[in-house]
């Protein structure tokens, strides 16, 4: 009898051991699968925005409005994408906000559903059209958001949500060790949602100190766009627009203009942040078109009175007609001027600065890549350091130093895209008192005048890119050296 109560007890201890392992196991890490009473399982999306872990000094360049999520609607394909099997919409309850810009979502399936999907998300946004049991992952990625803007509005009608809590839209692709096919039973591996926004961001930088800007506005952007990004044959992504859309005018933006919004010489300048949100699509590659580009359209007032309006064509600068083609999710940064006032007749200066609209980046307006001119100033050349632009009256081999402050960076890539002579430029790396530098030597010119443009990255980011312009007149001379 005795015997028999022992085994008694050892037995209700172990089950109850067996138990508080089981329910210990793995609640406090939301990526794993769960089994819930061995008919069901739970899975945890991580859902996030794009990192910028490649810059070594970083901080948010977002505030809540451009991360927020306010609506969320899940949407499962079938393993091949052939075939949309569910639409889920997801009640914010469930969405546990887990950091800055950081989410979980826990979703439980029924032993029957045990198999392999693929899952995309649509927050902040809606679209029509998509059909359970027949709309195909890449029909489904082709439909258009619901956010379709006319001519004149502004870019605060891209947004959804309402005046007092505007929302981006946004779209995501669940992964798992970086394939879009999940298991949703026997899997333990984490499960991200990298959202990216459907709309670029544009900001302006007022550099010209005798320049007060009044109003922004822009021509030539597009008026809708797809859920994700277009891409070709071989899925590469294109980031056209709709073959629906056409191209209007905002007549504002988003962010209300300073008052004053007076230029100001310095590395920074005078800047607004958000001044437009816009749907992506390209540029014209023939300078011919020009007047079809995407178009920042600056109206102002000059200290001596005169009203003047400047137009600044999506193009990597004012001295070299490459054409920037608007991707979502994208920051542009607009620099208007040189540090100079603008005198009367006098041709616009402005870069515009692609970057990854990533949720992190260097925590001060600092150059993600820098160019130095090992030149001094003299009445034969003057380096624009703002715009990267080298101007010069003789052929002399000229120098440059390339800084970053991207981690994990080794090289420079650094090549011409463009010249006006068609001649080629050449390029050598060289030590000066242990500084690497980068040597430019002009060709052969029979020219008076000729322009060369290059393409600087680095092996850390490869998608960012800087542009050096030299621009040759025989006939230059330095205003500000003599």
């Amino acid at each position: 009898m005795q015997k028999r109560i022992v085994m008694r007890l050892l037995y209700f201890v172990a089950a109850a051991l067996t138990l508080f392992a089981v329910g210990c196991k793995d609640n406090n890490d939301p990526t794993k699968k769960e089994e819930t009473k061995g008919n069901s399982s739970k899975i945890t999306f991580r859902i996030s925005f794009p990192q910028g872990e490649v810059f070594t000094y970083r901080n948010a360049i977002h505030d809540e409005l451009e991360w927020s999520v306010k609506k969320l609607t899940m949407y499962t394909f079938s393993n091949d994408g052939s075939k949309l099997i569910a639409i889920d919409p997801i009640a914010m309850s469930q969405l546990i906000q887990s950091g800055e810009a950081e989410y979980a979502y826990t979703k439980e399936f029924d032993k029957s559903q045990a198999g392999v999907y693929r899952f995309l998300f649509i927050a902040n946004d809606e679209v029509a059209g998509a059909q359970v049991g027949t709309t195909s992952q890449a029909d489904f990625e082709k439909l258009l958001m619901s956010k379709q803007i006319a001519d004149n509005s502004t870019s605060k009608d891209l947004l959804t949500g309402d005046a007092t809590t505007p929302t981006i839209p946004m779209t995501g692709v669940a992964k798992q060790g970086g394939s879009t096919q999940i298991a949703v039973t026997g899997t333990t591996s984490p499960i991200t949602v990298v959202l990216t926004r459907v709309v670029a961001r544009i900001d302006v930088s007022n550099h010209i100190p005798n320049l007060t800007i009044t109003k922004l506005s822009i021509k030539n952007t597009y008026d809708r766009t797809t859920a994700f990004p277009t891409t070709d044959a071989d899925g590469n992504r294109t980031y056209e627009a709709p073959a629906t859309a056409t191209k209007i005018n905002l007549s504002a933006g988003y962010a209300q203009l300073p008052n004053p919004f007076k230029g100001v010489s310095g590395e920074q300048g005078a800047e607004l942040k958000k001044a437009f949100y816009l749907y992506e699509g390209p540029q014209p590659s023939d300078e011919a078109q020009k007047n079809e580009a995407t178009t920042v359209v600056i109206e102002g007032k000059l200290e001596n009175g005169q009203q003047v309006v400047l137009e600044v064509p999506f193009v990597i600068s004012s001295s070299s007609y490459v054409p920037l083609d608007i991707h979502r999710n994208a920051l542009y940064k607009v620099v208007v001027g040189d540090n100079k006032p603008l005198e009367k007749d006098s041709k616009l200066v402005f870069t515009i600065e692609d970057t990854p609209w990533n949720s992190v980046i260097l925590n001060h307006d600092m150059q993600i890549i820098q160019v130095v001119c090992w030149e001094i100033e003299k009445p034969t050349c003057h380096y624009d350091a703002l715009n990267r632009t080298f101007y010069t009256s003789n052929t002399e081999e000229r120098k440059f130093e390339l800084r970053t402050r991207l981690s994990g960076h080794h090289e420079f890539v650094v090549k011409m895209i463009h010249s006006d002579s068609g001649k080629e430029y050449q390029i050598e790396k060289r030590k000066i008192q242990d500084t690497d530098c980068h040597y430019i030597a002009f060709p052969s010119l029979t020219e008076e005048k000729d322009k060369a443009v290059f393409e600087i990255s680095s092996d850390a980011a490869p998608s960012i890119k800087r542009y050096l312009t030299i621009i040759y007149d025989k006939n230059y001379n330095n205003p500000d050296a003599n």
